[in-house]
């Protein structure tokens, strides 16, 4: 290595340190006293052809380096770390290294693209920098950020596209002011981003991670991020925790983790998402929780979009406040757990399958008026539900919802049918439960049979109900006789032989009339033909 033969008293303390190792550490000194410049730096820790083995590692503290710190396409002797230090550039591009600690060091810049770590990169614990940090195609065996700060305000403040991290990258309490950029990630442990704070300043996208794959578990818990949150189809081997996470967009959609996959859960239990959450497409093999979170949508959009998602197991949709519309439009999942929360203003089922339902969260009545909020009627949704309570062993709910799937379907004509559909609809209803309730015909036939008997047991008496020969005639059995009007079926002979006179000719022929309609409806309503959607 060549030195700079006018090297300060510092320096050449650094040079004696870094041949065993040990830190250098300066925080107390001048300023003069720590001042250390970057080629001397470079010099010491970087391999050169005549010697490669001087230095052991180095490590400083508290030290201001005096120009860029240029180590790119360079292969270091040992351990870099540089605490508490004041830099200005930093370039770290196609570097290879065993070990490179920044913990509490300010920066200008770190352009790091292609760097190569085997061991950990620690840029947190106090880590500042002003302006960009370059970790394009790095590949790093441990990346340490926790508490780190990456403030160039405008842009990308933090890009790590591309980048591999063989075991866990911790940003945990990061403070980031500008984008964070990780788009197409590989982390083969977990993506801690616990507390993480990201204002995406004037940015539309403040942490974008799209086509992320990790390992294990991606933690959001805590986070704060002002602008858009892309997980486009990234690959999460874990959960995707962003418990009390609180995601605010400038427009349009928060979190958008479409076509995201999912082993384990989604928990987004107490979180307060600003803008659309969306998990079109996704695949969840755990369970999905929004219990306590608070939603909302930015004008009349999608407060939450599941559309065409898959959740393995349950959603637990039971939300402290909700504002927009829940898209479930194509969606399928095991279990459907409302919990009796509050509702979206407008619901999109068409489409939506669910093997089994908390019958317990909302009564019959509740869960007809939840499928209501659908702004169009689809018996698909309907259907879906019957079904489901049908497979639980609960006949009358699913009844009760058959009957309400009918009457909301039969008022939807307009015009002149409407009036026409609304009565013919009431009279289905009441009569046999649009062929859900087929029992209904029979108290008709019963109080029909009690109205008709009366009344002819009354016209006998006033002679207005005569026999039709004057011998022969079986004595008049009221009851015998309104059976044979209203049963074509009966044939009892009782209304051949005696016959209405008068004005009363018309109580034979109505019966007959109503016994006819009463029990076609009645057939109809047994093989199901009223229940057609």
């Amino acid at each position: 290595m060549y030195l700079p033969s006018d090297m300060s008293e510092v320096e050449e303390q650094l040079a004696i340190c870094s041949k065993s190792g040990r830190e250098l550490d300066v925080r107390f000194k001048g300023p003069e006293s720590r001042s250390i410049r970057a080629e001397v730096i470079s010099a010491l820790i970087c391999k050169t052809g005549e010697d490669s083995s001087s230095t052991a590692a180095l490590r400083v503290r508290g030290a201001n380096v005096v120009g860029a710190l240029n180590l790119g396409s360079q292969e270091l002797q040992g351990p870099l770390a540089l605490r508490d230090c004041n830099l200005g550039n930093l370039i770290l591009a196609k570097t290879k290294a065993d070990n490179i600690v920044l913990r509490g060091s300010r920066l200008a810049s770190v352009s790091a693209r292609g760097l190569q770590v085997e061991n950990t990169l620690n840029i947190g614990q106090g880590f500042r920098c002003s302006g960009r940090v370059m970790l394009i195609g790095a590949q790093i065996g441990s990346l340490e950020a926790t508490w780190g700060n990456f403030l160039a305000g405008t842009g990308e403040a933090f890009n790590a596209d591309y980048i591999t991290v063989v075991k866990n990258a911790y940003l945990e309490g990061a403070r980031i002011k500008g984008a964070l950029r990780m788009i197409g990630a590989s982390i083969g442990g977990q993506l801690d981003c616990t507390d993480l704070r990201v204002d995406g300043a004037d940015e539309e996208d403040a942490f974008l991670a799209d086509s992320v794959k990790v390992a294990d578990s991606l933690m959001l818990a805590g986070a704060f991020i002002s602008g858009n949150t892309w997980l486009l189809g990234s690959q999460i081997g874990g959960q995707l925790n962003a418990v009390g996470a609180l995601l605010m967009s400038l427009e349009g959609t928060s979190l958008n983790a479409a076509g995201i996959s999912v082993e384990g859960t989604v928990d987004l239990q107490g979180a307060y998402i600003y803008g659309t959450t969306s998990f079109s497409g996704a695949h969840v093999q755990g369970e999905m929780n929004f219990k306590g979170s608070r939603l909302f949508a930015i004008g009349e959009g999608d407060a939450v979009d599941l559309s065409t998602c898959s959740v393995g197991r349950t959603i637990y949709f039971d939300p402290l406040e909700v504002s927009g519309r829940l898209n479930l439009t194509d969606a399928k999942v095991q279990t459907w757990d409302d919990l009796g929360g509050q509702k979206p203003e407008e619901l999109s089922l068409v489409g939506f399958t669910y093997d089994f339902i908390n019958v317990r969260a909302m009564g019959t009545r509740e869960r007809v008026n939840w499928l209501r909020l659908q702004r169009n009627y689809s018996p698909q949704p309907y259907a879906q539900l019957i079904s489901t309570l049908r497979k639980m062993g609960d006949d009358r709910a699913a009844d009760r919802v058959g009957i309400s799937s009918q009457w909301t379907r039969r008022r939807q004509p307009t015009g002149w049918r409407r009036t026409p559909s609304i009565l013919w609809s009431a009279l289905l209803a009441s009569l046999i439960g649009f062929g859900y309730a087929p029992a209904r015909a029979l108290w008709w036939f019963a109080g029909l049979l009690t109205v008709g008997a009366y009344g002819a047991h009354m016209l006998a008496r006033l002679h207005q109900l005569v026999p039709r020969g004057t011998s022969g005639t079986a004595p008049f059995n009221p009851v015998r006789y309104t059976v044979d009007l209203l049963f074509p079926i009966a044939q009892l002979r009782e209304a051949d032989d005696y016959v209405a006179i008068g004005a009363w000719a018309w109580f034979p022929f109505s019966y007959q009339l109503i016994g006819w309609l009463l029990g076609a409806i009645f057939v109809a309503g047994l093989t199901g033909v009223f229940r057609r959607s």
